[in-house]
């Protein structure tokens, strides 16, 4: 490890023990510095509503044909507001960020969605 780097690491393993901070460092060399983590503590996830790939399935046959300047209303059942979290993830990610606007409407439970380009 080269002079710089020491000193950065010294002083960042300063700053964290004068915070009384827990960490745990593991540098390329297999050099290990403070404490690592037991068990379980990280962030909890909550468990999935509904299985894996059920929204996908739902939507996606309604949206794949859709071309620019297409309309499609999607009946939400069950899923309500949570198929436009889905259904824009994968907007973004086949047709590009900004390339599509969606609203949902709480009254109807529906969830339209309009490609622009």
């Amino acid at each position: 490890m080269a002079t710089l780097e020491k000193r950065a690491l010294e002083q960042a393993l300063t700053i964290l023990k004068g915070l009384d901070a827990r960490f745990w460092v593991e540098l390329p060399t297999g050099e290990v510095y403070g404490e690592r983590p037991q068990g379980d503590e990280g962030r909890k996830r909550k468990s999935p509503t509904w299985p894996k790939g059920s929204m996908a399935k739902y939507y996606q046959p309604l949206l794949e044909g859709l071309t620019p300047g297409g309309k499609v209303k999607i009946d939400c059942r069950e899923f309500e507001q949570t198929l436009q979290n889905s259904v824009t993830g994968w907007a973004s990610k086949v047709w590009g960020p900004g390339s599509y606007l969606t609203q949902y409407d709480r009254e109807t439970n529906t969830l339209s969605i309009m490609r622009t380009a």
